[in-house]
């Protein structure tokens, strides 16, 4: 090597002989005058910068005469471009940055025309064969959106070509059109999730080439900083471009049949969708508004023939639904429903009780299949999924629709008379804005009138004992059910296919009850039949033994699923030990002779079945206080364990207290207890 021995790299060190014998091996490589793209591809992978690489060379990198050449040509030429995007992605990243590739990336997003013939040619109108269209589709889509990472103004760009205007403007014949704008914008979203680091960028730039022109970044454009800001940046576009266009999207999207090219490109639009609406996402409230309305419309097409819609798009539009009715992450800790949520959850209701959506679920065949009580065929994992979605997605629905009715029986026992009277003489709400009063209308029109108290603004308990039961009816011909079981208590094996779900699921039934229970004591309907009914249906209590019994009575998974963050099980337990000590401490204080609460023979299963969770959270009480010990929460965990201390029932002296303060809290709330 030319370079004397004493060079140094940027860390400071000399060149090991290692590191010199893989850049010499670089240096073999080099591109000779005539050479292909292909060799410019590997020297760009081995050198990271284009510093020794010719304007010749660069020069074949053009894209004009690509709609020409071969399906190898291309692919060579877009394997190129790529890698020296990625490269110049990862080095921003760095804080350091080869000058040519700077330059050339500079010159290639000056020329917007560039934009145009990329989605030309990863259009499915191209020349080439099917196996090489995919193959370029796909080089042409990740190329595209590593440029808009890096400028971000070439989005708005898109909007001025031909293609994705025509596709725009004429559906659903066009949808199929939408494939490279779909494409490209997802990737843009989720680039910054991939791997940062390309192939050959993992290793000192001083050393794989010293003559490369390094321009460092300055000290105060910290580099994750500037690549967040320059991520923000690109999101933002992409969400202001596609609101402007969202509505004509969404009728390419309804209007289009059914076919499985369609299917494909449908799949790809509501995994969009999803992003756009995901509260990971970390956009704001009117940037995602345009998004949230049209989602209520994502049913329809669901409401076809059970053949016209595959497994595939069924649980991608579940997807869409779950990431909108964001729960566990965000809704619960929310003491109001906002209006586009609530349209959303009435919308499912609705669609469940008067259209029928659960008949439209698609299911596998197999011989067996005359037997309701037999499941779908094993051969794959897409059922099961399929069925934890759509039963978390209408769990999700029910107890938003009585959180959003509770809170208007908070406010109206709030309001003066008059204006209570007011409402109640128009329950329809007429040109009302007010959105209960349209929730109101859709109630009454959907259901007729649910009310068994005379409260100005009952709770929906009708159109959910009525939605429970269409929902329990489907799960039971599905599933191996016992019919004579309860919600609270199959909902642990049929969702237990996912940790996620499942303790998602059993937060919306644990609110469900504990909304019912205060929002009856607030009305004074704490004797209606159909209340007590509901609540025995989603009792919290039966369905966290149900859990601890599908864990074998683990302690240690308890204390696995609080130090992981896959799941929303800390927000889950320390609501459900809230709600355990409210009515453990309200029948305690009575004594159970005068109050009447003892255990029925019925029930004695239950007791020790609820003993064992007592032993189990007593041993989780124990396992907390080592882990804090070892300083291995990473949060602070003293709600949970000031709650599990606190209860007393987890003493050894008062297990015999536990059975029948567990057993009373077991049962249905036909006399709720306060919260």
């Amino acid at each position: 090597m030319d370079e004397p021995a004493e060079k140094r790299t940027k860390s400071g060190t000399s060149p090991s002989s290692r590191d010199r014998a893989h850049l010499e091996s670089a240096n073999s490589n080099e591109p000779k005058d005539g050479s292909d793209s292909f060799d410019l591809t590997t020297f760009v992978i081995q050198k990271s910068c284009l510093c020794g690489a010719s304007e010749e060379e660069l020069s074949k990198l053009n894209l004009e005469e690509c709609s020409q050449s071969t399906a190898q040509d291309v692919t060579r030429v877009l394997s190129s471009l790529k890698v020296i995007a990625d490269t110049a992605l990862f080095q921003m990243k760095e804080r350091f940055s080869c000058s040519k590739i700077v330059s050339f990336v500079d010159s290639v997003v000056e020329q917007k025309e560039w934009v145009q013939r990329l989605l030309n040619l990863g259009s499915s109108e191209s020349q080439f064969d099917t196996r090489s269209r995919t193959l370029v589709s796909y080089l042409t889509y990740k190329l595209l959106a590593r440029l808009f990472i890096l400028k971000p103004d070439l989005i708005q760009d898109v909007a001025g070509c031909a293609l994705i205007k025509e596709a725009l403007q004429s559906p659903p014949s066009g949808f199929l059109s939408l494939q490279p704008f779909l494409f490209v914008i997802q990737s843009c979203s989720s680039a910054k999730n991939e791997s940062s680091s390309p192939i050959g960028c993992t290793e000192d730039l001083s050393v794989k080439n010293p003559n490369c022109d390094i321009r460092v970044l300055p000290s105060k454009s910290d580099l994750r900083v500037k690549k967040t800001v320059q991520d923000s940046l690109a999101k933002e576009t992409v969400v202001q471009f596609l609101a402007e266009h969202w509505e004509a999207l969404v009728e390419a999207y309804l209007s289009a049949p059914s076919s499985e090219e369609n299917d494909f490109l449908k799949v790809s639009f509501l995994d969009l969708y999803s992003a756009l609406v995901a509260i990971r996402s970390n956009l704001t409230v009117e940037s995602t508004r345009a998004f949230f309305a049209p989602i209520v419309l994502l049913k329809n097409p669901l409401l076809k023939d059970e053949e016209s819609a595959s497994n595939m798009l069924w649980s991608q539009t579940m997807s869409v639904y779950n990431e909108a009715l964001c729960y566990g992450s965000t809704l619960a800790l929310q003491e109001s429903v906002p209006d586009e949520v609530s349209a959303i959850s009435w919308s499912l209701i609705a669609s469940v009780s008067r259209d029928g959506l659960l008949d439209h679920v698609p299911k596998r065949l197999s011989s067996s299949e005359e037997d309701p009580l037999t499941p779908p065929d094993s051969g794959g994992s897409e059922t099961p999924i399929l069925y934890a979605k759509i039963v978390l997605v209408l769990l999700k629905a029910l107890v938003l629709v009585i959180k959003a009715s509770a809170q208007e029986v908070d406010e109206s026992t709030s309001s003066s008379s008059a204006s209570s009277l007011s409402l109640e003489e128009d329950p329809g709400g007429g040109a009302d804005e007010n959105r209960w009063r349209r929730e109101d209308t859709l109630e009454e029109r959907l259901f007729g009138s649910t009310s068994s108290s005379g409260s100005p603004f009952p709770l929906p308990v009708g159109p959910v004992k009525e939605t429970l039961s269409v929902l329990d009816g489907w799960v039971k011909q599905r599933r191996p059910i016992l019919p004579q079981s309860k919600i609270c208590e199959w909902v642990v094996p049929v969702l237990a296919v996912q940790d996620d779900i499942l303790i998602e699921a059993l937060l919306c039934l644990l609110d469900t009850h504990s909304t019912l229970e205060k929002s009856c004591l607030t009305v004074g309907s704490g004797e209606d039949p159909s209340t007590e009914v509901l609540c025995s249906l989603v009792n919290p209590v039966h369905s966290f033994s149900e859990f601890l019994s599908s864990v074998s009575h683990d302690s240690q998974v308890l204390l696995d699923l609080l130090l992981g963050n896959e799941t929303y099980f800390l927000l889950y337990l320390l609501k459900f030990l809230k709600y355990l000590r409210s009515q453990i401490g309200s029948v305690t204080t009575v004594p159970s002779a005068s109050s009447g609460i003892l255990t029925p023979p019925s029930q004695l299963d239950s007791a020790l079945l609820n003993r064992k969770c007592c032993l189990t959270l007593s041993r989780l009480r124990d396992s907390i206080r080592g882990a804090v010990q070892k300083n291995l929460f990473p949060y602070n965990v003293n709600p949970i364990l000031r709650l599990l201390e606190t209860l007393p029932f987890l003493t050894p002296t008062s297990e015999g207290a536990a059975m029948t303060a567990t057993s009373a809290a077991s049962t249905s709330c036909s006399k709720p207890l306060r919260v």
